[in-house]
């Protein structure tokens, strides 16, 4: 479902990132390492701490996206020396960005990464997260609101059944 209000978006973003929070905190120890979940570039195996990681960077570039907007400065999406066309490197680099940080904490990181994106999506207005060219700064073609959506909600979703499949067949 795509988010058209911002109730909506809420209630996306909180419910997939409560059942992937749940499948995350089942991952038992022995298996965080596990490189066996596809990865994000083609031909790659990755792991659910992998997984965890790019779920963060996204979170965080959301979050970095309006606040560089909103100070005026210029916003380069989907970040500074990737291209939308490459997202697997951007990808790669959310795995080492995270790469000193244990589970535990990343769990942690990633709770407090979408408090604070719900936290944003409940000051903007309806029209500020949904119509179209209301940031300059944002991607021409989506509201802020789908941009948020397609970084938070939709792969908390899609991620989930990756996470849940490597569970069933690794328990």
């Amino acid at each position: 479902m795509v988010a058209t209000t911002k109730k909506d978006l809420i209630d996306c973003i909180s419910l997939n990132f409560e059942k992937i929070y749940l499948e995350f905190e089942k991952v038992s120890d022995d298996l965080i390492l596990k490189k066996d979940l596809v990865g994000h570039l083609a031909g790659t195996k990755i792991t659910v701490r992998d997984e965890l990681c790019y779920l963060i960077g996204w979170g965080e570039l959301v979050l970095k996206w309006y606040k560089i907007g909103s100070d005026g400065e210029t916003v380069i999406m989907p970040e500074e020396n990737f291209k939308w066309n490459n997202l697997g490197l951007l990808a790669e680099k959310f795995y080492l960005d995270y790469d000193n940080i244990s589970y535990e904490n990343l769990l942690k990181k990633f709770k407090l990464v979408v408090s604070k994106i719900l936290k944003l999506v409940n000051s903007l207005s309806t029209e500020e997260l949904f119509r179209v060219g209301y940031f300059s700064w944002n991607y021409e073609k989506w509201g802020f609101g789908r941009m948020i959506e397609i970084n938070t909600s939709s792969p908390y979703k899609s991620n989930r059944s990756k996470i849940r499949k490597f569970l069933k067949e690794n328990l």
